[in-house]
């Protein structure tokens, strides 16, 4: 994908589970995708000491992208996943 003349745009951001079954259902679809990980939250100052307390905090989350043309289509195709 040439990034320079195509747009993408943010799908979702999702958990490791949720994100697998969005690229299954775009990679069936045969809809392009792009995908970031973000481990910002593995990093938050105090997140050993919620473990311990049980509050378990939010973990690896991966952002998917869409380019413009497939967006609408990506779209309908992940709905069914997205809660309501």
């Amino acid at each position: 994908m040439d990034d320079n003349t195509e747009k993408l745009h943010e799908l979702g951001v999702f958990e490791a589970h949720r994100t697998k079954e969005v690229l299954e259902l775009l990679e069936t679809h045969r809809i392009p995708f792009e995908l970031e990980l973000d481990e910002s939250a593995q990093n938050q100052s105090g997140r050993t000491t919620q473990l311990m307390f049980g509050v378990y905090p939010g973990g690896t989350t991966f952002a998917v992208y869409a380019r413009e043309p497939d967006l609408a289509r990506a779209r309908d195709v992940v709905k069914p996943l997205l809660p309501k």
